[in-house]
């Protein structure tokens, strides 16, 4: 096999626009620099129409989501994509696709690779929960990849404690920058007075969002022609909008972006956190930290190794006031923010150029050695138990359903003066409820009985 046209398929559940996505954007493009033959098994998104741009690079569109536990179709999909594609390595980004990838990889024997992309702590419980896997399965997943590879030393030490894993699993590759594409030749005079945010508007960027507009409005009360606008989507943008407007604030909403690279050059400060602040240091701009909580202000080259420690988000680190940030940045003179401009660039460009932090298997012999001695006995087992933790799912939602039901005719049952609408509609959710039943103790039959038949079904084609 030619070692520099590597087959490899990159997995995760989005394509649109965030940090996990974008810095998955930024390493495709650097594989396929590299002459990899890159496949990318992802949601719809803004980045589709980017990707499909790029050569060696093919985007398949898959919905990840298992909404009853395992589905074996989906598993069979990936396995016939691993086959069809002749794929060397495969790079699983997301938690929420290792329903359908990791049990694929296992029956194809082809190793895969692990990442954490993680920036909040203790939230394996969410995902236990909403993925409705065992942390059994979670922990065979991650016991098996050929590699780890978290993107802060605190997710790593928090993956490693909780699932008793051997330390050289893993690797520390932070999220990083394609200074190809983050770049600014036409240098100008940094206008301070234009503030671009960059964030998704959703309820987890809630107190950062009103750390930016707070900090905008102190900055305006000593600077009345300072101006901000946002880029940015998702399912707070009403909540912000009304915001705005009850505040009285000249704001502007862009909206989600997918060259963000061109919006940067027109600004002089750049508000936000994680990927969106290190974009702003490779484009010589200023970047301000507006925290997940608390706001925490410019980054500087005295801060900016324990910033990066956080991955640019700012958690763990000081508190700092709006006002006292806002006086700094006007007392300071044109030469001290080229300084810290150049400062902050170089330090990045030598620590989080994407050339220098991107996972390659050299050696394909060695991670098929890896996965040839994988306890597949093993793994089959947790596999058969994840279906019995998804046959328990079916059996509290049949009996959720039963018992909704019934409480519903017994209300119905006791209602003597209900016009003939109201009898029409509890007749419709009745004969609704009693279809859902059937459909569940239909699906928990169905794929309770041909499981074992589906695997060997699997097993044979490999």
């Amino acid at each position: 096999m030619n070692e520099e046209n590597k087959r490899i398929l990159i997995c995760l559940n989005s394509l649109e626009i965030g940090g996990v996505e974008t810095a998955c954007f930024t390493q495709i493009k650097e594989y396929a620099r590299r002459n990899y033959e890159v496949y990318v098994l992802a949601g719809k998104g803004i980045y589709v129409e980017k990707i499909e741009k790029l050569s060696n690079v093919h985007f398949i569109e898959f919905d990840y989501e298992h909404k009853n536990g395992i589905e074996i179709a989906k598993i069979d999909f990936v396995v016939d994509i691993l086959k069809k594609y002749k794929i060397d390595l495969v790079y699983i980004h997301k938690l929420e696709c290792i329903l359908s990838v990791f049990p694929a990889c296992i029956l194809s024997k082809i190793p895969y690779i692990a990442y954490l992309h993680m920036g909040i702590l203790n939230t394996y419980e969410w995902y236990l929960g909403n993925l409705n896997i065992t942390k059994a399965f979670l922990k065979a997943y991650f016991q098996n990849a050929y590699k780890i590879i978290g993107i802060a030393e605190q997710t790593i030490e928090e993956n490693r404690e909780l699932f008793d894993i051997e330390e050289g699993k893993y690797k520390l590759i932070p999220n990083s920058i394609d200074f190809k594409e983050f770049c600014n030749n036409n240098l100008q005079d940094n206008d301070s007075n234009k503030l671009l945010l960059i964030t998704r508007l959703d309820k987890d960027k809630g107190n950062g969002i009103k750390n930016a507009i707070e900090f905008f409005k102190e900055y305006k009360n000593y600077k009345t022609d300072v101006t901000m606008d946002i880029i940015g989507d998702g399912a707070e943008k009403e909540k912000v909008e009304k915001e705005i407007q009850n505040q009285g604030l000249n704001i502007k909403l862009l909206g989600p972006k997918n060259n963000v690279s061109e919006f940067i050059r027109d600004y002089g400060i750049i508000l936000g956190v994680g990927r969106c602040i290190q974009e702003a240091i490779a484009m010589k701009k200023l970047g301000m930290i507006v925290g997940y909580n608390d706001f925490n202000g410019p980054v500087v080259y005295e801060n900016i190794i324990d910033v990066a420690k956080t991955n640019f988000s700012g958690r763990g680190l000081n508190k700092k006031d709006y006002k006292q940030t806002v006086k700094w940045l006007i007392d300071l003179t044109s030469d001290q923010l080229k300084e810290i401009i150049d400062k902050n660039y170089n330090w990045l460009y030598e620590n989080r150029n994407i050339e220098n932090n991107i996972y390659e298997v050299k050696n394909m012999t060695k991670a098929k050695e890896h996965v040839a001695k994988l306890n597949y006995s093993n793994l089959l087992r947790i596999l058969f138990e994840e279906i019995g933790n998804m046959q328990r799912k079916y059996n509290k939602d049949v009996k959720n359903a039963w018992d909704i039901k019934e409480s519903t005719e017994e209300f119905y049952l006791n209602r003597e003066k209900w016009d003939k609408n109201q009898l029409q509609e509890k007749d419709k959710q009745i004969s609704e409820l009693t279809k859902s039943i059937a459909e569940l103790e239909k699906s928990k039959k169905d794929k309770s009985s041909k499981f074992f038949e589906k695997i060997k079904y699997i097993i044979k084609k490999q």
